[in-house]
């Protein structure tokens, strides 16, 4: 290196440790806390919230830092959002050209809950009420957000109206780039302008909870683009099983379109049951498949709009507490049986929440709580058309004896549309129905039938010799009431 070329770096070098003293000096001697009341002041006039922004720190390496320690968010003096610390990050060589380049935006350790009346107003939007007319400018030509970050968040969510309740724990967030102003021009003015652009991000948890679902270290990545999110993959665990799939939300606003597919394998039955305080527990694991699709904001409207197919199936599970196979012999001749009831826990499938509550799976109401029933295999098959479930392959067979389900669900009105369960023979007729019909909270369930006081022969040849109240006696035709891939059990 000759002596020329070193004399450049040395002084060079000099120059910029100077500049960087300077700079470091400068940052030092700027009393951060001046700002403090116009910055809260300015959160309060676009957000209608009291902000407290706790204390204020500047620092310079390796970036532009800004840190506000125990910040917090009130509204008619509580609480509502609260974080240890939220520190923002810019590049310093951008700001002499007035262009302000946010590497980060880190919110630590956020914590709140955020409700809805039943009037549908949010604690986090309080009514709005007019603001300054003045609009805010900014002496910069360019503000850019690299990417926003929440660690170890802590958030619930209680709606008043519909009774529901979410939360997420220890939620890792990162979301961005935004473009928030482009050569001195305001580009995001409202959030319809945020979901119009374009950004992505990533999300994990310990756990997130939607009533009495679970999500055990749920991940997703998604894109926004155009007024349409897409997340996919989707990943979780849910009550031991392995969930996957994606999701699309369309439309992004008051009328989101949202369409989802997902699968679970190995389902942890014992774990769902426990989930739904059911009392009579099945044991074992289903694989189930869905593809949904409807729209809206509200769970009734949602429910009015859902479509698509919903499956699940299983093989050697076990029904705690309730051996079906004696019951189903021992009240047999006298027909006397809650047969729907003893069916109810199958059938409830993915509609679990609606109609669990319906029903008392113990056993006690049939008199007999004691044995276990074998499940050999499990069908709950449904395609479900603007909030009607219909039945297309809805069955399960225990070592003697096979049930099969024919009717629709009124998801939105919460009632039975000639739902009919049936105790099949080998051709799949029903050597037994009942119809059931009135709402999940009290259905109206038929109690006797035509053949309960003719039927004579031993309680075997009822429900393993083929004698049907609705084919004759065995030789001649009748109009199978289940044709699915449950088998029939083989005759002891």
């Amino acid at each position: 290196m000759n002596r020329r070329l070193r004399k450049y770096l040395i002084y060079g070098g000099g120059a910029l440790l100077l500049a960087l003293a300077g700079t470091a000096a400068a940052v030092r001697l700027i009393d951060v806390d001046r700002y403090r009341p116009g910055i809260e002041a300015a959160i309060h006039e676009a957000t209608g919230l009291d902000c407290s922004l706790g204390k204020l720190s500047l620092s310079l390496w390796p970036f532009l830092y800004l840190q506000s320690d125990h910040p917090v968010l009130r509204h008619a003096g509580q609480p509502i959002l609260q974080a240890e610390r939220i520190t923002a990050s810019a590049h310093l060589l951008p700001l002499l050209s007035r262009r302000l380049e946010i590497h980060a935006i880190t919110v630590t350790q956020l914590t709140g809950t955020i409700q809805r009346d039943r009037k549908g107003n949010l604690n986090l939007l309080p009514p709005w009420k007019p603001r300054s007319k003045q609009p805010i400018t900014l002496p910069l030509a360019s503000l850019r957000v690299a990417k926003l970050v929440f660690r170890n968040a802590n958030l619930r969510y209680e709606d008043a109206a519909s009774g529901t309740i979410a939360a997420a724990k220890d939620l890792n967030f990162t979301v961005g780039p935004f473009l928030l102003v482009d050569q001195g021009r305001t580009v995001v003015r409202s959030g319809r302008d945020l979901l119009a652009a374009s950004w992505n991000g990533d999300l994990q948890a310990t756990t997130i909870s939607f009533n009495a679902l679970t999500l055990d270290h749920p991940a997703l990545r998604f894109a926004v683009a155009q007024n349409t999110l897409t997340a996919k993959p989707v990943t979780a665990a849910l009550y031991g099983g392995k969930m996957e799939g994606n999701v699309t939300v369309a439309d992004l606003g008051p009328n989101p379109q949202l369409a989802t597919a997902c699968s679970i394998n190995d389902l942890d039955l014992t774990r769902l049951s426990a989930a739904l305080h059911r009392k009579s527990r099945l044991i074992g694991r289903l694989h189930v498949t869905a593809t949904l699709t409807t729209s809206g904001m509200k769970h009734e409207v949602m429910l009015r709009r859902l479509n698509g197919t919903v499956a699940m199936q299983g093989k050697r599970l076990t029904l705690e507490n309730l051996d079906l196979d004696t019951v189903l012999t021992q009240y047999a001749k006298s027909q006397d049986i809650g047969l729907f009831e003893l069916g109810s826990i199958f059938i409830v499938g993915p509609f679990g929440p609606l109609l669990s509550k319906a029903f008392d799976l113990s056993g006690t109401a049939l008199g007999m709580s004691r044995g276990n029933s074998r499940i050999t295999q499990l069908a709950s098959d449904w395609t479900i058309r603007d909030g009607i479930a219909t039945t297309k392959d809805v069955a399960f067979a225990t070592p003697h004896h096979r049930l099969a389900f024919r009717g629709q669900l009124d998801l939105p009105a919460e009632r039975f549309r000639d739902f009919r369960v049936g105790v099949l023979d080998q051709r799949g007729c029903a050597t037994f129905t009942q119809t059931i019909n009135g709402s999940f909270h009290a259905p109206q369930v038929e109690k006797t039938s035509f053949f309960a006081r003719t039927i004579v022969n031993p309680l075997l040849s009822l429900f393993h010799k083929g004698a049907t109240a609705l084919g004759g006696d065995g030789k001649t035709g009748c109009t199978p009431f289940y044709q699915g891939r449950v088998p029939h059990p083989a005759t002891p």
